[in-house]
């Protein structure tokens, strides 16, 4: 895990890894997430020996361009059978730039879809995992 915190990065604290104890929110800092954990067992009278700190960073949309065509080529040979089976040949049809390019533009697409909706992500995804033994936790 990174010592230093950045801007989108955020934190949230489990039990254990795989554990049901988790926070439900993510925190600015490791501190904020360590002081939310202290609380919450001292509520429920629960002795602990550690906590995992998971570092977050916020879910980033993106959309593969190949999986997208193959759809589409499906959709269209359910529709008019064989004749499409040379259509869209990734082998033959286009190059691996051109794919990168589609991706990045079906990305920007959905992205800005989302955002005119409010339908962004408003979750996050786990980049790292320290655990913290409760001695380096100050009572």
């Amino acid at each position: 895990m990174q010592s230093k915190e950045h801007k989108d990065t955020k934190y949230a604290w489990q039990l254990e890894r795989d554990s049901d104890y988790t926070s439900a929110t993510a925190f600015d800092s490791i501190e904020e997430c360590i002081a939310d954990a202290q609380d919450y067992f001292a509520e429920e009278n629960v002795k602990i020996k550690s906590i995992t700190i998971q570092e977050l960073e916020p879910y980033e949309i993106s959309v593969d361009a190949e999986r997208v065509l193959e759809v589409v080529w499906e959709e269209a040979e359910a529709n008019v059978g064989d004749l499409v089976d040379d259509w869209l040949d990734s082998r033959t049809a286009y190059t691996t730039e051109q794919l990168n390019d589609l991706s990045e533009r079906l990305t920007g697409v959905v992205k800005t879809w989302l955002k005119e909706t409010h339908n962004e992500p408003d979750f996050f995804h786990i980049i790292g995992e320290k655990e913290i033994s409760i001695c380096n936790i100050p009572q």
